[in-house]
């Protein structure tokens, strides 16, 4: 099969943005620790001309350079994701992984160093460390699949949504993929860390108080930056992978991911409930797939949303409606393509792996109902 070209770009001056936005998280600390001395200096000449001097003026630039390393720290350092997820070693699973190296080769991806399937809808590939459990942390290029949309999608279903996926880390994108969307992502979790610790501690209340306004209002021209990117990015791999295996099979996946995946939104509360009531299961996943007719109720509600979704300016993704308009495919097509009965998962045996994922997944939502029935009993 031909590697895809997509004629959708990602405009190059918001990629050259974005480039700066990243150099820029290494430059902000040392500007704003610049900064703070330049005022300290400023403000002790004025002083001593004036006949008087304060000790503050030397003990702030001594607090803000703690400060500011601290936080450098927290908005620099590399950020594990976590994800409850199992992962698929490739000599167990021989035919799942050749089946992903061939949709990674046919967009000119490379295959992913490992890949975990988890109860989450989503798919994606990312280059941040993952951490499965406190104990076990994936690096590398990881591609995490989820097991219950497994169960209503085709296999050329499941190719367009991987190539789309694999296609983020093809040309342009490649570069904003493996070093724009760590650094904001870092920048993220640091400046949410800052706002935690500033809850814990008038100390760092008062010294991150300054240096965090100035981090939000970097951080929100960063933001919309990587916001307006995202969209571009999202229509330029759909386009990829609608060339690679078909439109109307890109159009029946994004409408299965959204409709599908609303309901396993609250699979953790759906498994409380379960627990609660006594009930238990051996494969989750497969049990979703049985009842798709009552889960596929979502795609009629999806369609209809479809029609008259618009694309806000904070969006990641672009509305349904505006991805599949550019894939020439509309919403009453898409839920029609999308109302096939499949299962990925019956052709690729992965039962193994649902049944350890269902087992450890209700071990983790039944810890957590109980520890918030202790909380509520006490």
């Amino acid at each position: 099969m031909q590697k895809s070209a997509a004629t959708t770009r990602i405009p190059v001056v918001l990629i050259g943005i974005a480039l700066l936005f990243r150099i820029g998280t290494f430059l902000l600390w040392p500007v704003i620790l610049a900064a703070i001395i330049a005022l300290s200096i400023v403000l002790g000449k004025i002083m001593i001309e004036a006949g008087s001097f304060h000790l503050a003026l030397v003990i702030v630039p001594v607090i803000a350079t703690g400060v500011c390393v601290y936080g450098a720290i927290l908005t620099m350092r590399e950020v594990s994701g976590f994800a409850f997820a199992v992962r698929t070693q490739r000599d167990s699973f021989p035919t799942l992984w050749s089946f992903v190296a061939e949709v990674a080769e046919s967009v000119g991806g490379r295959v992913p160093d490992n890949i975990i399937i988890g109860m989450e809808p989503n798919f994606y590939v990312t280059q941040s460390p993952i951490l499965l459990t406190p104990a076990d942390e994936v690096r590398g290029r990881t591609l995490y699949m989820s097991a219950p949309l497994l169960r209503v999608m085709d296999e050329v279903e499941v190719k367009a949504v991987l190539a789309h996926e694999f296609s983020h880390f093809t040309g342009s994108d490649t570069l904003y993929s493996s070093h724009v969307a760590p650094a904001y992502h870092s920048l993220h979790q640091g400046t949410s860390a800052m706002k935690v610790n500033m809850e814990s501690s008038i100390f760092l209340l008062v010294g991150f108080a300054v240096p965090l306004a100035v981090l939000w209002m970097y951080q929100l021209g960063f933001k919309i930056i990587d916001r307006a990117l995202s969209r571009s990015r999202e229509l330029r791999c759909d386009e990829i992978a609608s060339q690679a295996y078909g439109q109307s099979h890109m159009a029946a996946a994004l409408v299965k991911v959204v409709g599908y995946g609303t309901p396993l939104l609250y699979v953790n509360v759906h498994f409380a409930n379960l627990i609660q009531e006594g009930q238990t299961f051996e494969n989750y996943p497969a049990w979703f797939g049985l009842n798709r007719e009552h889960w596929g109720a979502r795609i009629n509600q999806v369609v209809a949303q479809a029609a008259t979704s618009k694309t806000k300016a904070f969006d990641t993704h672009p509305a349904l409606q505006a991805r599949l308009a550019a894939l020439a495919i509309t919403p009453n097509e898409a839920a029609q393509l999308a109302s096939a009965e499949s299962s990925f998962a019956e052709s690729y045996d992965i039962s193994a792996v649902e049944r350890l994922l269902t087992n450890e997944y209700s071990r983790f939502v039944y810890s957590m109902v109980s520890e918030m029935s202790q909380a509520e009993a006490g």
